[in-house]
C-alpha cells in the first residue's frame, strides 16, 4: 500500500480529466466509517464532494484524500489515496 505523507502528495493532477475511486486500502480498525462509504461509493468525476455521499455536504468539500477545504476530522491522519481510472 502506498502512504501519502503530506496534502500536496494526496492532490489529484492538475491535468486529469480522468474518474477516480477514493480508497483506503487498510481494510482495519482504524479506517474511518465515512471513508469506507467514499470507497465503496466506486468511481467517481474528478470534482465530486465525497461529503455528499454520506450526506454532510454543509460540513465543506472533500474532493480528494488531503484536501485542505474539507473538515479537519476528515482529513487528519487519512490514509486514503486518490486512485485515477483510466
Amino acid at each position: 500500500m502506498f502512504c501519502v505523507t503530506s496534502p500536496s502528495a494526496a492532490l489529484p493532477p492538475k491535468s486529469s480529466t480522468h474518474p477516480a475511486n477514493f480508497s483506503d486500502d487498510a481494510d482495519d480498525e482504524n479506517v474511518r466509517t465515512d471513508h469506507v462509504a467514499f470507497g465503496e461509493a466506486g468511481v467517481r468525476d474528478r470534482g465530486t464532494n465525497y461529503l455528499e455521499i454520506i450526506g454532510k455536504e454543509s460540513e465543506g468539500t472533500l474532493a480528494y484524500p488531503g484536501d485542505l477545504r474539507a473538515p479537519v476530522g476528515q482529513v487528519v491522519n487519512c490514509r486514503c489515496l486518490w486512485l485515477p481510472e483510466g
